[in-house]
């Protein structure tokens, strides 16, 4: 695993889940790293530790995020 310097303005880890567990109702459990940025596949923390994203894309599926023409065909596909 390769390190990157950490950004300065950000919250380490620790911090953001402190703030996490003061403010955030637990319906879920957190995993103690707080991502701060990312390019492609790689992703890293706030204290600059690299990892790999194994769920590409998950966010733009969930959030509807779609190239122009790709919601014309998907809907072209769906059933009348």
């Amino acid at each position: 695993m390769r390190r990157t310097p950490a950004l300065k303005e950000t919250l380490s880890s620790s911090q953001t889940i402190e703030l996490f567990g003061q403010y955030v109702i637990p319906n879920y459990t957190r995993y103690p790293v707080n991502l701060v940025r990312g390019e492609g596949s790689r992703i890293w923390d706030s204290e600059g530790n690299e990892y790999l994203d194994l769920f590409p894309g998950w966010s733009a599926i969930c959030l509807a995020i779609v190239r122009r023409g790709s919601l014309r065909r998907f809907r072209s596909r769906l059933p009348n």
